[in-house]
């Protein structure tokens, strides 16, 4: 098992780097909004072009199967994740990430949606994972009617209270 981060560069271009769980002791939680396990699907060799992960990222979980993420910047441009591998997306600005989902078989996915919590969800990252670099754009909310988000577009849970996001950040 492998975690990998995929964030945006202060030059706006997405990175790939290699995270790690920070001691526990941290006192820290990762604040979601919505988990997602997907149904066990073929892979059919499909790519969806650069997208921005969408509110303040998301963890994916990788619960079986393989699939391929891109990036556009730093030396390793593609990741293939297999069973067990966990990557954590705050690439919400910037040219963001691709996906490939070569034709490995079967894949399934559980996806986790991060929320903002009061203190800034910045700080909760640096505290639950070793491994983030120097030159993080730290994850931004996009308003409605932002940039175009790939397929990862669509609404979100009807019970998810949207009064929240009203503040300006």
């Amino acid at each position: 098992m492998a975690i990998y981060g995929c964030y945006t560069g202060t030059d706006m271009k997405s990175y790939f780097c290699d995270l790690s769980l920070a001691d526990p002791k941290a006192g820290a939680t990762l604040p979601i909004y919505r988990l997602t396990f997907g149904d066990a699907r073929k892979q059919t060799g499909t790519w969806q072009d650069n997208h921005v992960s969408t509110w303040w990222g998301s963890l994916t979980v990788i619960l079986h199967g393989q699939v391929e993420f891109g990036v556009t910047g730093g030396p390793r441009r593609s990741i293939v994740g297999k069973t067990g591998d966990i990557f954590v997306f705050v690439d919400t600005q910037g040219d963001g990430h691709s996906t490939h989902n070569p034709d490995f078989g079967d894949i399934q996915t559980a996806n986790l949606r991060f929320s903002d919590p009061v203190d800034g969800l910045w700080d909760v990252f640096k505290r639950n994972f070793n491994g983030w670099p120097d030159n993080i754009l730290p994850p931004a909310i996009y308003a409605p009617g932002g940039p175009p988000q790939g397929n990862h577009a669509g609404a979100l849970d009807p019970t998810f209270d949207m009064k929240r996001f009203d503040r300006k950040l």
